[in-house]
């Protein structure tokens, strides 16, 4: 028992009603009245009550119904199947597959799939499953009355969990382990039924000639089910907007990056209307040169150029990762969606953000925010034009393969909520001092999904608890908390009914979306509140870009030095100026005086923190210092190695110019005093004999300085390493001694 709105709920299950002479009972027509209302837009999905009765008769305990008093509030209906249907509902080549052939407008004739629905009969039915067979039930239907969905979720909640106690009753009653279930979804309602429950997509089904419309054939096995069956399912509590910001970079001779396709949203002055890309894609760009040319004082506004790389089905999937360690594995689809995808370039630097927006998204942001800190963001593979065939690249190689751009970094994200998560099924608030959270709002923060295959405790660090009740907000109309790898922007309530989106763009655009008798009001269409919410989302996302440009910065700068103090007996003075030069040339991203207002200063400032740039930053000024000391070092050594040398040569080109008096004055005259059959000419024998000392000794005088000058670089060396490196050496010599 339940209560929504203060509703009493009871649950009731199939075995508590029955059929009177092969008629339907009461109960089972108004379930039929039920799918009449929920699926009208589709007679085909409401079947007759001659079947319904049929399959009911094969397998009684096949329902269980949420109940408000006499009424039908919702209900879900599921059975065992027989081998032939299963293997019809799970394989498209299935001998026991139906088609039929379509006549379109355009005179083609296509040949559609049946999906499996009212046609299933009680002979396709497993009426007394055996204990050594697979138990694998089918989800025929889940629906709950519109009357009851609009006021929260709390009916398909309880519904839900009844669900999954008279499961797992049904396993101890029939002694056999459910196998896996599936279901066929055509809906939206069904979709977010399946996200819920973790089922992933097992196939796209070719009933439609429209992309967009074809089904999807859906299963929860192995340890999604387990977990399913344990209780645990997620329900999205609010609307949002996700952005990730991904840092890239690339070689500036490139010609590829010349060929970039051309920015959409600096203007709207395109007449044709593309649903897909003008609506939200053109409309961010848009807010975003806006809030850049607004904001921004100085040069960066101008230097900063808008791409648009195309428009993606995003992969979302769960925290298995299987495919990662194992590439002839398949990722876990628990859906796509639609995600337009730019090009945010300064060229001068060659530094790239890809900026991927995904717009109201349906599935479990916390699960997103997993993926770009696994740094798991996978998009359907372009070059596949099957819509049927789901095959998915990492975006990196995408990007490096198509544009040349290499990854800089971790990825950054902001989602734009309608307010703040609330507590999932079973669980309450958690209480921080006077204020209070949930562990999804936790999750979130933290970068990590709420939903794991692998844990089943949470997240309840301090700090964290801090941070998703500290509101960094400028202004008054939203919240905002912050990570090192999220941001939170959340709406207050009714702000986007004070603060609607530009009205020129409403006029050219949405007003010609519901200028015909769409039974909805524009403001409260979904179009008119996602862009709404991209307008005041587009000034965090502008000063995002800003810290995200210096992040990508230090870490170019961090990696080039790092570089080269693994080569640090070879660095040239030109090395350190090509670094100081190529960092000169991103300080106008750290100027204090990006910003003409004190408030989106503030919100910078936050960030940068939350970012741990200031830390960044340090970072690489130690690293550089300490590689400018080994510069000097080496510039210093080899000015002593070539004062030596230059002593040397002095001293030999001195011994040379008296060649005269040594070779005839001395050497000759010890020729001279020897008997005359040891040699024939004493003046021969005496050049002789001081050219092979001369060269000699100075070879030899040559390496002996080239081997002191390379003990003393070394013995400075290591005086130059840092304490806690030669502490750690010593323990390491002593634990080997």
């Amino acid at each position: 028992m339940g209560k929504d709105n203060k509703i009493d709920f009871t649950i009731r299950y199939g075995e508590d009603i029955g059929a009177e002479n092969g008629l339907p009972s009461d109960f089972l027509s108004k379930v039929y009245e039920l799918d009449q209302k929920i699926y009208g837009y589709h007679p085909a999905y409401v079947g007759c009550l001659e079947n319904l009765v049929d399959r009911y008769n094969a397998f009684k305990q096949s329902f269980v119904f949420l109940m408000d008093e006499d009424r039908l509030a919702g209900y879900i209906c599921f059975f065992p199947v027989c081998d032939e249907m299963w293997d019809r509902i799970m394989n498209p080549d299935s001998a026991y597959a139906k088609w039929e052939e379509k006549n379109c407008e355009d005179g083609r004739t296509v040949r559609l799939e049946l999906i499996p629905d009212d046609d299933i009969l009680g002979k396709d039915i497993v009426s007394d499953p055996q204990p050594n067979d697979p138990l694998r039930l089918f989800v025929i239907s889940a629906a709950i009355d519109e009357d009851y969905r609009k006021k929260g979720h709390a009916a398909s909640d309880l519904l839900m969990k009844e669900w999954i106690k008279y499961l797992n009753k049904l396993q101890d009653s029939l002694g056999i382990e459910i196998d896996s279930i599936a279901g066929v979804v055509v809906s939206e309602g069904g979709r977010s039924f399946a996200r819920s429950a973790a089922f992933r997509v097992a196939r796209i089904c070719q009933d439609s000639e429209t992309v967009e419309d074809r089904s999807q054939v859906v299963i929860c096995d192995g340890d999604r089910l387990k977990r399913f069956l344990s209780g645990q399912f997620y329900r999205k509590t609010f609307k949002d907007d996700i952005y990730i910001m991904l840092p890239f970079a690339a070689d500036e001779n490139d010609a590829r990056l010349d060929d970039l396709p051309p920015a959409y949203g600096v203007s709207v002055a395109s007449e044709k209307y593309d649903k897909e890309l003008s609506l939200y894609g053109r409309y961010l760009l848009m807010k975003l040169k806006e809030s850049r040319d607004f904001e921004c004082s100085n040069e960066v506004s101008t230097e900063v150029t808008e791409h648009y790389l195309g428009q993606f089905k995003f992969l979302h999937t769960l925290d298995d990762y299987c495919d990662e360690n194992d590439p002839d594995e398949e990722p876990t689809i628990i859906g796509e969606e639609k995600a337009d995808v730019f090009l945010l370039a300064h060229r001068r630097t060659s530094m790239y953000i890809v900026l991927i927006l995904i717009p109201n998204s349906r599935f479990s942001t916390s699960q997103v925010f997993d993926q770009v800190s696994k740094n798991y963001i996978k998009i359907r593979d372009p070059e596949i034009t099957d819509p049927c065939v789901l095959k998915y690249i990492h975006i990196d190689d995408y990007l490096e393969q198509k544009y040349g751009l290499i990854s800089a970094g971790t990825g950054k994200c902001l989602t734009c909520m309608t307010k703040e998560p609330l507590p999932q099924p079973d669980e309450d608030y958690v209480k921080v001092g006077d204020k209070k959270t949930t562990r999804e709002m936790l999750n979130i923060l933290a970068g990590e999904t709420y939903y794991s295959l692998f844990q089943n405790f949470r997240i309840l660090n301090k700090d964290l608890k801090k941070l998703a009740t500290t509101n960094l907000a400028a202004y008054d109309y939203y919240r905002s908390y912050m990570s090192e790898q999220t941001i939170v922007f959340v709406l207050k309530k009714d702000v986007l009914k004070n603060m609607p989106p530009d009205e020129d763009y409403v006029d050219k655009y949405l007003r010609k979306i519901w200028s015909g008798d769409s039974g909805t009001d524009l403001e409260d269409s979904t179009e008119y509140k996602v862009l709404t919410r991209i307008g005041l989302a587009t000034t965090m996302l502008f000063i995002m870009e800003m810290v995200m440009f210096q992040t990508t910065a230090l870490a170019k700068m961090t990696n080039r030095v790092s570089k080269a103090l693994v080569q640090a007996g070879n660095v040239p003075w030109e090395y350190i100026d090509r670094i100081y030069e190529d960092y000169g040339k991103t300080i106008q991203f750290w100027r204090t005086d990006n910003f003409k207002y004190y408030g989106t200063e503030c919100e910078a400032r936050h960030i940068r923190k939350a970012f741990e740039n200031d830390d960044l930053k340090n970072i690489y000024n130690e690293q550089q210092e300490y590689l400018q000391k080994v510069v000097e070092l080496n510039s210093a050594e080899l000015e002593r190695r070539n004062s030596m040398f230059i002593g040397i040569v002095g001293v030999v080109l001195a011994v040379f110019g008296a060649r005269d008096y040594i070779v005839g004055g001395v050497i000759q005259k010890f020729y001279e005093s020897l008997p005359p059959h040891w040699i024939t000419d004493a003046e021969t024998e005496a050049l002789r004999t001081f050219n092979v000392l001369g060269i000699g000794g100075f070879l030899l005088a040559f390496f002996l300085l080239h081997m002191t000058g390379r003990r003393n670089f070394y013995n400075k060396m290591r005086r130059l390493v840092r304490p806690d490196e030669l502490s750690d050496k010593h323990k390491a010599d002593d634990s080997e001694e």
